[in-house]
């Protein structure tokens, strides 16, 4: 058991999670039967036995109950800095066949799904197929289960036949629609009516699409290698393909890496095929591919950096998954030198281009872990130096960071975090007496994602003057710092203090009237 307990934690995929639980479990029912002779034969003559039991009658009895209380393994466990192929459904027009027909598939295969909802059809007596579009209620009930609520127009109009002040009009309502009934996701997304449009009419609807919403979901049957262009997200058709092609698509992501956005109209009793529906969602889950609603989709296959727009010859994007695409009226150049300076000029790289370097843990002045520099060099006239930048990629960590060159100073900005993965609290070794106070939230601290550190609790138990505890290095200031807080005493007296942060880290009371003292105080930004 000591082997398979080991499997267990070193395994990455959640398919090689269950298998490892299963081959325990096997193990464990063979020796069921054994310790169940035994204890048969035994009696109540063998203490060990007995003590086995916990008090059941039988030590089958006592395991079956073990059993009992094993908690399902999550479909989709995602590993870290995940590069694989995503799945994504999107059910047109949100009525009742949504409930009906959809919503019993994804609840026997424990996926979620999002509907792309006609705002202004919400709640109306219009029926598409047979089936009345949802109400407001049920909505928000499929939302609490999980499901996902994105916009799919106003009225859903063709468009590409509107003009643009009615384009703009669909874009600003459905969008406010969204917001005022709380649909609103960390990145929104609407789901453009019909599809398919003309190179013309499609950029002239991204420009406007672009004003109100961080992504526009076409169709064209595609599937969506990175960087995706944010505002022309291919899916495939459901309703147009067979079995076998639904599968084919999945297996180009795998080779990929894709995003594969699937489209489908359940309430199309023409087009709509249940049990081809399910055998796709089984042939995707034995791949052991995940499927995420687009919120969670765009946290991976999303992009990091999206500069202009993605058909022309001037753009930079910069995929979440570490893939890129540059305009091609510039010039990329790749450079392996791992140990140059970081901080050397601007003049130092090739005019009019973008230049690609690696640097290793001694030369990463940026995080000091190692990491990739993608340097844009704007021009070679003087003024033009100013519109030079560098994007920094931390390895194995989502971090990135970016700077601009300064022609004033003839040297590089400070670096400013533009992505990462917010750390947890944590909680440090209080000292000279000082504990937690009873009731009251836990000291600890933390950095965000912008560099200020945060505290938390209240502390209790020692004196004035003395050190409650200490910041670790990153988390220190460059001057000593002063903050008021406030103290109570056991009546619950309120009186003011003040938190004296040294540039060592830590963390004094100057004056203590009370035994307890605050420390929820203002975040403050770390050297």
């Amino acid at each position: 058991m000591g082997v398979i307990a080991n499997k267990i934690r070193q395994a990455i995929y959640g398919v090689d999670v269950r298998e490892d639980i299963a081959q325990g479990i096997e193990a464990v029912e063979s020796l069921r039967e054994e310790f169940d002779i035994q204890v048969i034969s035994a009696g109540n003559s063998n203490s060990e036995i007995v003590a086995a039991r916990c008090g059941e009658t039988s030590l089958p009895v006592k395991i079956g109950k073990i059993d009992s209380s094993l908690v399902d393994i999550p479909k989709n466990v995602i590993p870290t800095n995940y590069t694989g192929a995503v799945v994504t459904f999107i059910d047109d027009d949100a009525t009742l066949a949504t409930i009906n027909n959809w919503k019993v598939i994804a609840d026997a295969k424990g996926i979620k799904i999002n509907l792309a909802v006609i705002t202004s059809k919400v709640g109306g007596s219009a029926v598409y197929g047979g089936y009345r579009f949802l109400t407001l209620t049920e909505l928000k009930s499929l939302q609490s289960e999980g499901f996902e609520i994105v916009s799919h127009s106003e009225t859903h109009p063709h468009l590409e036949l509107i003009s643009d002040a009615q384009l703009d009009a669909e874009m600003k309502n459905s969008l406010e629609w969204i917001k005022a009934n709380g649909f609103g996701q960390l990145e929104n997304a609407i789901v453009e009516p019909y599809g398919y449009f003309s190179a013309i009419d499609d950029l002239r609807i991204k420009n406007i699409i672009r004003k109100y919403y961080q992504y526009g979901i076409n169709v064209n049957n595609k599937n969506n290698p990175s960087p995706i262009d944010n505002f022309h997200i291919n899916r495939i058709h459901s309703d147009a393909r067979d079995l076998v092609g639904l599968k084919s698509a999945l297996d180009e992501a795998i080779i990929n890496g894709s995003w594969v956005v699937v489209l489908s109209h359940c309430w199309d009793s023409a087009h709509w095929d249940s049990t081809k529906v399910s055998d796709f969602i089984d042939y995707i889950q034995s791949k052991n591919v995940p499927i995420m609603t687009v919120s969670d989709a765009v946290k991976i296959k999303g992009n990091a950096i999206a500069v202009g727009e993605y058909t022309s010859n001037s753009n930079a994007f910069i995929s979440r998954d570490g893939k890129f695409l540059f305009g091609q009226k510039g010039k990329t150049v790749y450079s392996e030198d791992e140990t140059s300076d970081m901080d050397r000029a601007i003049t130092d790289y090739e005019a009019l281009a973008i230049t690609v370097q690696p640097f290793n843990t001694a030369s990463d002045l940026a995080a000091g872990k190692g990491g990739s520099i993608v340097t844009f060099r704007q021009g070679v006239l003087k003024n033009s130096e100013n519109y030079s930048s560098q994007i920094y990629f931390n390895y194995n960590s989502n971090l990135i960071k970016r700077r601009f060159w300064n022609n004033t100073t003839n040297a590089w900005s400070v670096w400013t975090t533009i992505y990462s993965v917010q750390e947890n609290w944590i909680t440090p070794t209080l000292l000279n007496g000082w504990i937690n106070a009873v009731d009251q939230t836990p000291i600890q601290y933390m950095k965000d994602t912008m560099g200020f550190v945060h505290l938390k609790g209240c502390a209790t138990g020692g004196t004035a003057n003395t050190s409650i505890f200490e910041l670790p290095a990153g988390y220190r200031l460059a001057a000593k710092y002063l903050i008021p807080t406030v103290q109570k005493d056991a009546s619950y007296v309120m009186s003011s203090a003040a938190l004296s942060i040294e540039t060592s880290g830590k963390i004094y009371v100057n004056a203590l009237s009370a035994n307890t003292v605050s420390l929820n105080v203002a975040p403050f930004k770390a050297e």
